[in-house]
């Protein structure tokens, strides 16, 4: 599916188009590990492999940490289509992504 989006694009059609489920429970979870994908992309890293290899050792209940001055929008779908929860959040200039593994359905 492809979707143009651009001035006066309404969240509701993003929403629609890209559903995905509400992961901020991540935000209380035990952070058990923080990285900063600038500081990676810094050094030429891309910090996909690493937050896989992460997300592959969570337990439930804990979440990986990322940091960054961007929205990291494609790793968030590729993560979101591999199965693993997701939460992004803008706290000033940086933006924090939660990463961990979905709850089960009760």
């Amino acid at each position: 599916m492809s979707l143009t989006i651009g001035p006066g694009t309404k969240i509701g059609a993003l929403l629609k188009a890209y559903p995905y489920e509400d992961a901020s429970w991540l935000a209380s979870g035990q952070v058990v590990e923080e990285v900063s994908a600038d500081r990676m992309l810094e050094r030429g890293e891309h910090p996909i492999r690493r937050i896989r290899e992460s997300v592959a050792a969570l337990e439930p209940g804990q979440a990986l940490l990322l940091h960054s001055s961007f929205r990291p929008e494609p790793l968030m779908e590729t993560m979101r289509r591999a199965g693993v929860a997701v939460h992004c959040v803008a706290e000033g200039p940086v933006y924090v992504t939660y990463f961990g593994h979905k709850r089960a359905v009760t």
